[in-house]
């Protein structure tokens, strides 16, 4: 089965916004970009904001297209394409993650990340985003 799924990439201050899954979710605890599934007729730009707005009650801004990833779960085939995006406020709320930060490049790197987003950021490192 294939997934086709958008996700945010949101820098700020030389950091990336990294959330982390819950521990009821698959991949318990392990950390990724927002974002989600795109459900039937809409665009992937429509996909992203609605997804941002129910993972982290936010309105975002799309800046740009960043890059696409494919991976091979067990159960699943991942295709992920990233946006670089800002969010329309500094507040926001977890309605589906245990906890969300903003980290450097050194402090991301460590973090247990899904395998899908794990290129995502060794490009972010390697294009200086962060």
């Amino acid at each position: 089965m294939k997934k086709h799924v958008v996700s945010a990439i949101f820098i700020k201050d030389n950091k990336v916004l990294c959330c982390r899954r819950t521990k009821e979710e698959s991949y318990p605890l392990m950390w990724e970009f927002p974002g989600g599934k795109i459900e039937l007729g809409e665009t992937k730009e429509e996909a992203l904001i609605r997804e941002i707005k129910e993972e982290l009650s936010s309105d975002i801004t799309i800046l740009r297209y960043y890059q696409h990833v494919s991976y091979r779960y067990e159960r699943f085939d991942l295709d992920m394409d990233i946006y670089l995006c800002e969010l329309n406020t500094d507040d926001i709320q977890l309605n589906v993650h245990s906890d969300a930060k903003w980290f450097n490049r050194h402090e991301a790197i460590k973090l247990d990340w899904l395998k899908a987003d794990i290129p995502i950021i060794e490009q972010l490192i390697k294009d200086e985003l962060i």
